[in-house]
């Protein structure tokens, strides 16, 4: 009987898992780090990011009033 030969690239059950566990502690690492962001800069993260299209000076806010004031389109622009 010819024995059969492995391929480099072929993983074993313990070396799947073994990647597994590597990338659950990334993941554990990175939410542990942005939590710790986001418990620190909570007013940033509310005024500069969630809650930033609703200022006047937000690019998407002055696109869409920019479009609704060269289409004739009411509603687009809250201040005008």
């Amino acid at each position: 009987m010819a024995a059969i030969k492995k391929n480099k690239d072929e993983m074993s059950f313990m070396d799947h898992l073994e990647e597994l566990r590597w990338h659950l502690v990334r993941i554990a690492i990175v939410i542990l780090l942005l939590s710790v962001v986001f418990l620190v800069y909570p007013q940033f993260i509310f005024d500069k990011i969630i809650l930033a299209p609703k200022s006047p000076d937000f690019i998407t806010y002055k696109l869409f009033c920019d479009l609704g004031e060269r289409f004739n389109i009411s509603g687009l622009c809250i201040l005008h």
